[in-house]
C-alpha cells in the first residue's frame, strides 16, 4: 500500500472515532515523519490503556502493512474487526495484507465483506478483482 493511500486511510478512520477513543494525530504525525518504530510504541501504550479500541488496533494494521510486515496487520485488523464487525474499510485493509502475503482466497472472502458492507467502494472492488487475478487454479 503506498503512504499516500495509507495515510488517506488514516484521515478516514481519525474523521470517524468519537470522543471516547484515542487521538491518535500523534501516531500519524509520528509515522509521517519516518518513526515507524515510535509511532508502533506510541499505539501500544494506547492498547495498553484500552485493548477494546477498534480504531487503534485498525491505525495499527496500517503501519504494519506499510512497514510490510503484512503477518502482524492481519492480526490486528483481525482484533479491529472483532470490535467492529462492520468496519468495512478494516476487511478491505486485511484483505490486501491477506493478498501481500500470498492468501488470495482469505483476501477475496475480505474484500467481498467490504463490498457487502459498503457497496460504493471502490476499491474494495479494485483488489477484489486484484485478488482473482492471483488467485490460484
Amino acid at each position: 500500500m503506498k503512504k499516500t493511500a495509507l495515510f488517506v486511510l488514516l484521515i478516514i478512520a481519525y474523521a470517524c472515532k468519537n470522543n471516547t477513543e484515542p487521538d491518535l494525530n500523534s501516531v500519524e504525525k509520528t509515522f509521517e515523519f519516518g518513526n515507524s518504530q515510535k509511532a508502533h510504541e506510541e499505539l501500544n501504550r494506547y492498547l495498553q490503556k484500552d485493548s477494546t479500541n477498534a480504531l487503534t488496533y485498525f491505525t495499527q494494521g496500517n503501519l504494519f502493512a506499510e512497514d510490510g510486515n503484512h503477518k502482524e496487520a492481519i492480526v490486528s485488523f483481525t482484533k479491529c474487526l472483532k470490535l467492529k464487525p462492520e468496519y468495512a474499510t478494516a476487511y478491505n485493509n486485511r484483505g490486501y495484507s491477506y493478498l501481500a502475503v500470498g492468501s488470495p482466497e482469505e483476501a477475496i472472502a475480505d474484500f467481498n465483506k467490504a463490498v457487502a458492507l459498503a457497496p460504493k467502494f471502490s476499491q474494495a472492488y479494485n483488489n477484489l478483482g486484484l485478488a482473482y487475478k492471483n488467485r490460484k487454479h
